[in-house]
Order: C-alpha cells, then sequence, then structure tokens
C-alpha cells in the first residue's frame, strides 16, 4: 500500500523536475507573515474578549482569515513550482484543504487564546496541529490534476511532519512569550514573532514539496508556458483583505474601550473629527476658531494652518469675497442673515485652488461678548456627478431604440421613452397613467403573473420571448427583459421593461425552419431515389451476368479464346456492378434506418473484431493493440462494429511493412488544427499513408487512391463512406492525419446518445 505513495531506492531518469519562481517564493512567505501576526493579534483580543457572541465572532472570524492565510500561502507556494507538464486543480480537494487550514487556525486560537499553558500541553497541541498542517498540505498536493503519478521520498516526508510539529512548537512558545510582551516595544515583537512563525510555516511547506516526486506518464501532456502568476496574485490579493478585514473586527473592542475612555472635551473632538460633513468655527470678525478632519480632507488645509485665518482668504473663490463681506456686516447691524439655519448650494475653494460644488448649512450662536458661526459642508461632487449620470442615462432611455418603459405595483405605466412610442404607436401623453394591458394581447395576460411572481422573489426576467399589441391591433413579436424597480429603503416599487422588437428574426427563423423542412424532404427524396435505383439495377444486371455465363458454357468453342475472355470480362463487370449497386443500397439504408441504441462495451467489441477477422490477420502478420481500456458508449452497436471493422481492415490492407501494427484506442481530449477534441476514439497503423491532399477524397463514395497492398482483388472504394455517414449518424465526425511512408490515424467521436456529449471538431 505504502508504494502508491513513497517511492524508494533510486529514482527514475523520466521524474519530472521544475524550478521555484522567486517572486512567487517570497510573496508566499509574505501571506505567511502576515496569517501570523493576524493570528497574533486576533489571539490578544481574543484573551479579552468579555461577552459570549463577541469571543465566537473573533475565533470563527480569525480562525477563517488565519486559515485562508497559512491555506494560500501554501497554493502559491504550489504555484510557485514551475513544471513543464499541464497541472489543474481539482476543485473539491482544494476546498478540502482550505478547510483543514480553517480547521487548524480554530484549535491554534483555541489554544493561544488561553491565559497560561503548561510545556506538556503546548507540546501535546503542537504535535495534534502539526498533523493538521501537514494533512492540510498533502491533500493540496493531492489536488493536482496532471499525466503524472505522484509519490513521496520517505526522508523528506516525514521531516515535513517534524518541522510541522516543531513549527506548531514555536509558534505556541512565541505566543506566550515574545508576542504577549507589554513594553512599548510590543508591536515589534509580534512583528518578529510573526516573521518566525511565517518562516516555520513555509519550512514545513517547502520540505514537503522537496518530498515530492513527479514521474510522468507516456501519452503526458506538456504546456511550459503554462502561467499561475495572475492566480497567485489573485489569492494573495483576496487573502490580504480578509486578513485586513479580521485585523480591523480585531480592534474594533480596542477602539471602542478607548473612545469611552475618552475626556468628555475628546469626545467632542472625535464626534466633530469623524463627522461626515466639514465642522468649521469661526468668530464675528470671519476668523476661524474650529476645523475638523473632513474640514481637512474636502479643503485640504491643516487644523494647524486654518485656525485664526479669515474663512473667506481659505475657502471661499475670490469673486464671492464682497458678498460675504457684506453679508457679514449686514448681520452685524441688523442681526438678521437670509442664510442662517438654511441650506444651500454654493461653490467653494480647496487648496489647489480649484472650486467644486458643496452643500452649506451655517447656525448662529449668541455669546455675552460675541457672535459665533458654526458652518456645516458637505462636498456634493459626486452627487453632481451622479445627477449628471442620471440625467445622460435618462437621455440614453429617451434615444434607445429598444421600447423601454415602467410600472407601478398596481400595474399602471409610469414612464414611456420614444422608443415605445415607435414600436406601439401610442404617445407618452396616451400611454402614462394607463394599465399595462394596454400593450397585451388578451390571451397572454396570464404572463404578467409569473412576471410579477419573478420580480417578488427580487429576481430579473431575461430574454422572455412573448407578443404585444401595437396601437393598431397588429401583434408584434418582443423580447422582454424586466427588472425590479427598488426604493432607497430596497423596496420594490415597480418594474422596468425593455422591449426589443424581434420580429424580423421569428421572420427569419420561420424562413430557415421552412427551408429546413425541404431540405429534409429533398434529402428523403435522394435517399427513397437511390433505393428505388440500386434495387431496380440489380435484375438486368443479375441478367448480362447469367447470359454472360451462359455464353461462356454453351459457345466456347466456337467464340474462341478472344470472345471467352470479353465474356469473362463482361460477367466480372456485370458482378462488380451488383456489388457497386449494393454499396449504393446499403449506403441509402444507411440514412433511412433508425439507430438501435445501446449501452456498448467497446473493449469487448474490439475482442470480437479479432476474432472474426483471426485468419485474416494471422495470414498478413497483422496485430491489434489496446493500449488501455476504453469507456463504455451508448450507440448502435452494430453500426459501430462496422466502423471500427472497416478501419482495422484497411490499415491491415494498406500496409507494406513486414509486421503490421494496429492500435485502438480513446483520448480523452486531443489537440487539432482547429481546436481541442473531446472523448475521441483512433485507429492507427504504420501503413503506407495517405497525402494530405487526398485527406477528403477518400470519404467519397467509389472513390479509391490504390490497390490494397498484395490483395488480389479490391473493393469498391465505398468503406469510409459508410464509415463517415454511420459516425455522422451519431452525433460525430471523423477525420485524420497521414503522411506518405508514415502511416495513418483516423479519429472519430460518437454523440448519439452517448455519455460524453461534446461540440463536433470543425
Amino acid at each position: 500500500m505504502l508504494e502508491s505513495f513513497f517511492i524508494y531506492g533510486t529514482l527514475p531518469p523520466t521524474v519530472e523536475k521544475g524550478a521555484y519562481l522567486l517572486p512567487l517564493v517570497v510573496l508566499s512567505y509574505a501571506v505567511a507573515f502576515f496569517a501570523s501576526y493576524t493570528a497574533l493579534a486576533l489571539a490578544q483580543q481574543l484573551v479579552s474578549a468579555r461577552g459570549k457572541w463577541e469571543k465566537r465572532l473573533l475565533h470563527w472570524g480569525g480562525a477563517f482569515a488565519m486559515g485562508a492565510g497559512i491555506w494560500s500561502m501554501h497554493f502559491i507556494g504550489m504555484l510557485s513550482y514551475k513544471m513543464r507538464m499541464k497541472v489543474e486543480y481539482d476543485p473539491a480537494l482544494t476546498l478540502l484543504s482550505m478547510l483543514i487550514a480553517i480547521a487548524v487556525a480554530y484549535g491554534v486560537l483555541a489554544i493561544i487564546a488561553r491565559t497560561q499553558l503548561s510545556q506538556w500541553k503546548i507540546l501535546v497541541s503542537a504535535v495534534l496541529l502539526g498533523f493538521g498542517i501537514c494533512g492540510m498540505h498533502y491533500t493540496g498536493m493531492a489536488a493536482m490534476r496532471m499525466d503524472a503519478s505522484l509519490h513521496y521520498t520517505s526522508g523528506f516526508f516525514f521531516l515535513s511532519v517534524v518541522i510541522a510539529i516543531a513549527a506548531s512548537v514555536a509558534a505556541l512558545w512565541i505566543t506566550f512569550t515574545l508576542a504577549r510582551h507589554s513594553s512599548r516595544y510590543r508591536y515589534l515583537f509580534q512583528i518578529g514573532a510573526a516573521l518566525i512563525m511565517g518562516a516555520a510555516i513555509c519550512g514545513m511547506h517547502y520540505t514537503g514539496m522537496a518530498a515530492a516526486v513527479f514521474i510522468p506518464y507516456a501519452d503526458c501532456r506538456y504546456d511550459p508556458n503554462q502561467n499561475f502568476d495572475m492566480l497567485a496574485l489573485s489569492i494573495a490579493g483576496i487573502t490580504s483583505i480578509i486578513l485586513g478585514l479580521a485585523l480591523v473586527v480585531g480592534s474594533y473592542k480596542k477602539t471602542q474601550t478607548e473612545f469611552l475612555l475618552a475626556s468628555s472635551e475628546s469626545k467632542l473632538r472625535a464626534i466633530i473629527d469623524n463627522a461626515l460633513d466639514a465642522v468649521i468655527a469661526m468668530d464675528q470678525d470671519g476668523n476661524i476658531t474650529e476645523w475638523n478632519l473632513q474640514a481637512e480632507a474636502i479643503f485640504g488645509w491643516s487644523y494647524q494652518e486654518a485656525l485664526g485665518r479669515p474663512l473667506a482668504e481659505l475657502i471661499i473663490p475670490p469673486n464671492y469675497h464682497d458678498a460675504h463681506h457684506r453679508g457679514m456686516q449686514a448681520f452685524l447691524a441688523t442681526g438678521r442673515a437670509p442664510i442662517l439655519n438654511k441650506r444651500i448650494e454654493v461653490t467653494a475653494l480647496n487648496r489647489s485652488g480649484k472650486e467644486f460644488p458643496v452643500e452649506l448649512t451655517i447656525t448662529g450662536q449668541e455669546l455675552p461678548d460675541s457672535h459665533h458661526f458654526t458652518a456645516f459642508i458637505r462636498d456634493i461632487t459626486g452627487r453632481k456627478l451622479a445627477e449628471e449620470k442620471t440625467g445622460l442615462l435618462a437621455a440614453i432611455v429617451e434615444s434607445s431604440d429598444d421600447a423601454i418603459i415602467s410600472k407601478t405595483l398596481d400595474d399602471t405605466i409610469s414612464s414611456w421613452n420614444a422608443g415605445a412610442e415607435h414600436l406601439f404607436g401610442y404617445s407618452a401623453a396616451e400611454a402614462i397613467g394607463q394599465h399595462i394591458n394596454l400593450i397585451i394581447p388578451q390571451g397572454r395576460r396570464y404572463e404578467e403573473y409569473y412576471i410579477v411572481g419573478q420580480l417578488d422573489k427580487g429576481e430579473r426576467v431575461h430574454h422572455y420571448e412573448t407578443v404585444r399589441l401595437a396601437k393598431d391591433g397588429h401583434p408584434i413579436d418582443v423580447s422582454l427583459t424586466v427588472s425590479p424597480i427598488r426604493n432607497a429603503a430596497g423596496k420594490i416599487t415597480g418594474a422596468s421593461k425593455i422591449i426589443h422588437d424581434i420580429s424580423a428574426r421569428k421572420e427569419t427563423e420561420a424562413k430557415l425552419l421552412r427551408y429546413t423542412k425541404e431540405l429534409e424532404r429533398s434529402n428523403q427524396e435522394l435517399d427513397d431515389f437511390a433505393y428505388i435505383t440500386s434495387h431496380d439495377l440489380k435484375e438486368p444486371l443479375r441478367g448480362l451476368f447469367n447470359h454472360a455465363s451462359f455464353l461462356i458454357e454453351d459457345f466456347k468453342d466456337k467464340l474462341g479464346e478472344e470472345g471467352t475472355q470479353r465474356l469473362h470480362r463482361m460477367a466480372y463487370l456485370s458482378k462488380r456492378m451488383e456489388h457497386l449497386v449494393n454499396d449504393l443500397l446499403y449506403f441509402s439504408r444507411l440514412g433511412r434506418t433508425d439507430l438501435a441504441i445501446q449501452d456498448t462495451d467497446p473493449n469487448k467489441m474490439i475482442h470480437e473484431i479479432q476474432q472474426m477477422l483471426e485468419t485474416f490477420l494471422k495470414e498478413r502478420n497483422a496485430h491489434i493493440v489496446v493500449p488501455r481500456p476504453m469507456p463504455n458508449i451508448v450507440c448502435d452497436k452494430p453500426r459501430i462494429t462496422e466502423v471500427f471493422r472497416n478501419l482495422i481492415t484497411n490499415a491491415v490492407k494498406y500496409n507494406d511493412k513486414k509486421e503490421r501494427l494496429v492500435e485502438v484506442g480513446f483520448l480523452e481530449n486531443i489537440e487539432t488544427p482547429n481546436g481541442i477534441g473531446h472523448h475521441v476514439f483512433y485507429v492507427k497503423d504504420n501503413g503506407v499513408g495517405i497525402a494530405s491532399e487526398f485527406h477528403q477524397e477518400i470519404f467519397r463514395i467509389f472513390k479509391r487512391l490504390q490497390n490494397p497492398v498484395g490483395e488480389k482483388e479490391s473493393g469498391t472504394g465505398a468503406g469510409l463512406t459508410f464509415v463517415k455517414k454511420i459516425v455522422e449518424r451519431h452525433g460525430g465526425r471523423i477525420w485524420l492525419e497521414s503522411e506518405p511512408g508514415k502511416g495513418t490515424t483516423f479519429y472519430f467521436t460518437v454523440n448519439k446518445g452517448g455519455k460524453h456529449d461534446e461540440q463536433p471538431i470543425h
């Protein structure tokens, strides 16, 4: 059993060796470091957590983040090992390896979240965690799919297990020493601890990779240009986001605690600084007395730079300075200002001199000795752009050739674009406010119940083909796409419909259907004609043959040698003509007879053909080879038997070698000049070969390029025509690869009712 897992002794010379891509190796270590740092940070938060739900959130979220990080390091490390072989990964096993990593991370957090841990418990825990990490690694290795067998050298394998346990011991010890250092350098200690843990995790992985031995199969697929760089970067990016979010969640409790312990002044400062709007205060002289963080972000001036400076100098465009000063003087003189306590839109100025739209609200506070003002300013550049976008979308809707309409939940039409006016003939004034049944035929109003049902589930209706009515009553073939309309709260308030006129397409489809039926009828007539013609020709041919035979028998002495030879030639040509007619009749029947579909074992089929052709093969020193078992197919067994028998017979007949070899096999995938072929059978010989200009000609009925090697009689040249017809009746394709003197390989697929459906190869 272990022989299938381990490899002993000298490695075979065919072992595939790759090379590590240094950037991805470095990236894998960076991910391992980030995951380790996240685990240490979350462990500290988990220790101080008090609530049950808080502990569960930190534990499960941390396990997912850390597990994803360890798994990402492992997977990126695998991707960094570049080989010539084409490599794919099994999704189920890859996911299983990630789940194992998450389970390991859950165990790690459960252990390191404790306030204390004995050396004995650290050792036992490290052994369990080490085996878990190894399980994750070797499950991930088992997910590799390639045309090669994967074994491991026992030495490196057990060394990787030892390193995994040692790494777990180091990780647990580091957690309870360096990572929990309470000095002002605790962050440096945490970073150092994470660097050590990351190195230990990488050490186990790359030792495990060193244990792997890849032995390619004979038909191994190679792709030296295969590149996993973008996949590795994507995994690293997603993992970094997950780990970053985990750190944010983990630091939430700490941030909340610090906020609650702050002084009332600090609380107020925090509220102002964290406001979404810029909060700016100024005295009655117009000088700035308060400037929050959002003001810094919007206008570009820091708190120190803005404090004490005139407001007009920093954020009001020059052409509005005079109006600002007049407004301030008027307020101080009269106590009234038209803009106080109102929300208005104005233009502001940032540090770089750029003007942009803002929403402004100013409140006034009267103090014993002076007036103060507070301005709440919101940058509405985004909103203005959204409004412009909405206007642009409205213009696009209005100019669309498709009908775009909307309706309320009670089926009242609420919008009607120009495309709808053109398609249905109703103006917007005529349609808006009317029931949607205005354009729905009486017999199709049930369709709205289906559409409403889909919208209630929050789903769109895509390309629903139906019929609608124009104003003049004529039906229109249309395709509907219906989407729910939601309000700001996410509640469905109606539906929008894009209605595309498909009348022209429907007319084309109807024409194609008529042409198809006409073609089927024409083909049937041709089949009937071939059947009747070939059947009626057989009687006079037999008469010619019989009369020639009678003349030879009765008048041989009187005819002389030349006359007798001519009559023999006439009898031969009559018989050959009868064979041609029989082949034509059989070809006609191939298109008329239904297939007797059944589950078929092609291996048994080839064995039966070998027995049938035993004498034929022995006389010609021919051998049939099946390199590996072929999968079952669902087909007409006698017909597919005929395909294999015909191809095998030709492979033997048209062969000038002393030992004639015929290989019959099956390929899951094969590269062709026109794409990838799937689930392909083949018959390969070492015969005379066929020039490329004749690769299509040989499938024409009665077309023969040459006589069989060493054969006294030749066939009619219809065999490959029959083969092609049978394969196409099964929904497959047949093609060949051949060169003169280098043998021929015929490939074909069988799809009719089969288990391996595919697109035909063109």
